[in-house]
């Protein structure tokens, strides 16, 4: 318990407020999460996020327990994948390092992350969840999705957890960032009927999906940092 505590310090909720020239709305809406990778402030997030922003909006996020409400930088993009690295102007002590052995399939992890709260008085609210599970597929040759090397997660990427960490339960070393879903099914009931010759007439089935976390990897997670410090 103690390490999820800890942990809440390392991340930060987004939130989208729509500026019409004159100053800001008060209603503002909660868009997704990020996380501090060093003592600058600088944080990750996914490029879906940015991308949702709509006209006249800008991103910020805000302290959950001092309620101050910065606004957040976007200093870097991915042309295509779902990365983004941000800016947000404080000092902390309070970020992830980066796992640097190879994340292996069965490996126990959890992720804290944030939701949508609704608004009460004007005020925007933020809830929040912590998942558990485990590493249930490693994918270095990803083709797919809008990542270079992806991880599934046992559990799924609730809505709002983009932008969230997978980390080591114990150790809080960072496995991944959460930016997606993707869907498998579990049959749970199958029916065939045959015609007199033995022919099959009908053919039913009823599936469950399964949603299952995806998130890049942190092999994925260091390149992008390269390629962006490559283009400063």
């Amino acid at each position: 318990m103690g390490e999820i505590i800890k942990v809440q310090e390392y991340i930060r909720p987004l939130i989208a407020w729509r500026n019409d020239g004159t100053g800001y709305y008060p209603d503002g809406r909660f868009v997704g999460s990020c996380f501090f990778i060093d003592e600058q402030g600088t944080a990750i997030t996914c490029s879906h996020i940015i991308e949702s922003l709509r006209n006249n909006e800008e991103l910020f996020t805000f302290d959950l327990e001092s309620k101050e409400i910065l606004k957040v930088s976007i200093d870097y993009q991915h042309e295509k994948d779902d990365f983004a690295i941000i800016k947000i102007p404080v000092k902390t002590s309070k970020h992830f390092t980066l796992r640097h052995d190879r994340v292996v399939l069965g490996l126990n992890v959890m992720s804290y992350g944030y939701l949508n709260g609704g608004v009460n008085n004007k005020e925007i609210k933020v809830d929040y969840r912590v998942m558990k599970g485990h590493v249930s597929r490693v994918d270095t040759n990803n083709q797919l999705h809008r990542s270079t090397e992806v991880i599934e997660t046992s559990f799924p990427s609730l809505s709002g957890f983009s932008g969230s960490p997978i980390f080591c339960e114990h150790t809080l070393d960072l496995v991944g960032m959460l930016f997606g879903n993707v869907e498998s099914s579990i049959e749970v009931f199958s029916f065939k009927d045959f015609s007199e010759d033995g022919k099959e007439i009908i053919k039913e089935s009823v599936n469950r999906i399964v949603e299952l976390g995806l998130a890049h990897t942190t092999d994925a997670i260091v390149n992008y940092l390269k390629e962006y410090k490559s283009k400063l």
